[in-house]
């Protein structure tokens, strides 16, 4: 029997007082239980957990499991409600199987992650960051196929988008909803409020959608929070997208009134024991125990938080127990691995026939046609792990920004000469190493999946010195100073040929800069006029304010290519199919590397020869 995990029992005891209480008594004090199921950050990881884990995930396997534990729980007396803590759907070759068909209604497409969705059956979806990546248009047309599901946010305000206000106006977008459930001890309402991360302007695209800050936030939820419970319903549930599990104690310390809190975004594996039931999927580790119970409310109630890691590999399941006024006295449950039956006949699931057939399938087959075009070989391992393009020079991030500055230069406006790209970590997806050999057209969907397109942009030196610091800025060196660097993040700029940074990461300031054959800052010292112009290259998403950057009021100027389009281009005609060492392996010349002070200019003069060799080279 999994270990109970006691709450409060009364509101007027203290916390370690009602711990202990609940420890020797809950069973006894429960009247009646709510059993809530839950995931967040899916992702459109529709047919299974990936390469080597086929075995694993999928949403045909994870709309059984929901049905088969929440069968359960209905059987024993339990109210069951299904809710989703955001990040519903996510650029890739997967999401690309509904982009590219035009099945749904007026010749919209069909998408299969909002059929997937109908199929597990939620009770509501907290909207995440990236269920904006598209623009709010895919976002209504999404939310309008799953027409059964209840979706929230209440610190969004969609008033001056045209797409969404409609959703807004008739209820279909809201800041809390109510569901009914048969208990034991007959009906209970329940109240779920819904809340986004503050930082969605800066790390994706809401359009003209508005979002609070944090503060108002937490203002926001705890009104709708009172507005529930005025109304009468028997319990609150508080569900968010607040990036970690950290950000959702901070927030729940300042609530009243919420039962549980789901939280969503930090992809955090909590798990009730030493792992989840049914073993934990490749490489996967706890990240903390299931329910965290170390969070209170503002009046010292505790308040359990849950989350899973996403992509539908794991379902959380947490049974409420309540006694018969209602309070909270204990919680227990676990995450569960979304595995099949072949491998697991004990915890292992049939694969739901119709999920399988109409969205699995289908979009197996498209990631297939992709794999299948083979569009160049490549003499080296192409890294683009998270942490790699996220905290260093990474071979696919240079890759990236020498396609994006071979399109830009093809197509730029007349009297505009590109000289240098970057690109965004964040905006990198596919997060592993493949292996030198073929190089496929789901290589690069895999790579640059977002619907970000190639633009270009005249800014002054002195704005290409601010955002190179401000990408770079939360680098840290891991063990001795020099060494591996991490804590970088989806600001983090891979950067094309001909582009040499040195980082002072300690100092958080650039020591060295080249572009090209011209010396922008030297030892620190900046060797140009900080108002001349240069014309750069990177993602509409970056170029207009993505991550936080500043480049500007006016707008950049869109190429016409999606990043993806012009990765596809750049490997099949300007290396003509051929990814060499001498350009992408260990030994080409350095576009980054990381100080703790200005180094001596011998080190520098060199690199700067390197970069000048490996610049002329290109452009001859």
């Amino acid at each position: 029997m999994q270990n109970l995990i006691a709450m409060k029992l009364n509101r007027s005891l203290s916390l370690a007082g009602a711990l202990v209480a609940g420890l020797f008594s809950a069973h006894s004090l429960s009247a009646y239980t709510l059993t809530i199921l839950h995931n967040n950050d899916a992702e459109s990881q529709l047919v299974n957990a990936g390469s080597g884990l086929e075995d694993y995930g999928g949403a045909a396997r994870f709309v059984s499991l929901v049905n088969n534990l929440r069968d359960t729980a209905t059987g024993a007396g339990n109210g069951v409600v299904t809710l989703s803590s955001g990040d519903n759907f996510l650029a890739g070759a997967e999401f690309d199987a509904s982009r590219s068909n035009n099945l749904g209604p007026g010749g919209t497409p069909l998408w299969y992650d909002a059929l997937a969705w109908e199929n597990i059956g939620y009770d509501a979806m907290v909207l995440g960051n990236h269920d904006f990546d598209f623009g709010t248009q895919v976002l209504s047309q999404m939310i309008n196929q799953a027409s059964s599901t209840q979706f929230l946010s209440s610190n969004l305000d969609f008033s001056a988008d045209s797409y969404l206000d409609p959703l807004a106006s008739t209820g279909r977008i809201a800041s809390s909803t109510t569901v009914t459930v048969n208990t034991s001890s007959g009906n209970k309402t329940v109240g779920i409020v819904g809340a986004t991360t503050p930082l969605l302007p800066t790390i994706s695209s809401p359009g003209a959608v508005q979002v609070q800050d944090m503060a108002t936030t937490v203002a926001t939820v705890q009104a709708e929070i009172d507005n529930l419970r005025a109304s009468g319903v028997d319990h609150v549930i508080f569900v968010s997208h607040l990036q970690d599990v950290d950000t959702d104690k901070t927030v729940v310390n300042q609530l009243r009134g919420v039962d549980l809190a789901i939280a969503g975004g930090g992809d955090e594996n909590l798990v009730e024991g030493s792992e989840p039931v049914g073993g934990f999927v490749g490489s996967d580790t706890k990240g903390g125990d299931y329910p965290l119970t170390d969070t209170t409310d503002a009046d010292g109630n505790v308040v359990p938080i849950v989350t899973t890691a996403g992509e539908y590999k794991y379902l959380g399941k947490i049974d409420l127990e309540f006694d018969e006024d209602g309070n909270l006295v204990g919680a227990n449950g676990d995450a569960y691995t979304v595995k099949d039956f072949a491998i697991d006949n004990t915890n292992g699931v049939v694969a739901d026939s119709d999920t399988q057939a109409n969205v699995v399938d289908p979009v197996k087959q498209h990631v297939d046609n992709l794999a299948s075009q083979i569009i160049g070989t490549s003499e080296v391992a192409l890294d683009q792990r998270r942490e790699t393009v996220r905290g260093a020079e990474s071979n696919v991030g240079n890759l990236l920004a020498d396609a994006m500055l071979a399109a830009a230069q093809a197509n730029a406006p007349t009297g505009v000469e590109p000289v240098l790209a970057f690109v965004n970590g964040g905006g990198i997806r596919a997060n592993r190493i493949d292996a030198a050999g073929d190089v496929s057209q789901l290589f690069t969907f895999d790579t640059a999946p977002f619907s970000n397109f190639v633009a270009v942009k005249e800014i002054s030196m002195q704005q290409l010195v601010d955002a190179l610091t401000f990408a770079y800025n939360e680098v840290e060196f891991t063990g001795a100073i020099g060494g591996d660097t991490t804590g970088g993040n989806g600001k983090f700029l891979q950067v094309s040929s001909g582009l040499y940074v040195q980082y002072d990461a300690v100092n958080d300031r650039i020591v060295n800069l080249v572009v090209g054959d011209q010396v922008i800052i030297q030892n620190g010292m900046m060797m140009v006029d900080p108002e001349a112009l240069i014309a750069i290259v990177s993602t509409n998403f970056t170029l207009n304010g993505g991550d936080g950057f500043d480049f500007g009021e006016d707008a950049a100027t869109l190429l016409g290519e999606t990043y993806q389009q012009a990765l596809s281009d750049y490997i099949q005609e300007n290396l003509n199919g051929e990814i060499t060492a001498d350009l992408y392996g260990t030994g080409a010349p350095t576009r980054l590397s990381f100080v703790p002070e200005p180094s001596a200019y011998a080190a520098f003069a060199g690199a700067l020869a390197l970069g000048l060799v490996a610049w002329r080279r290109r452009r001859a």
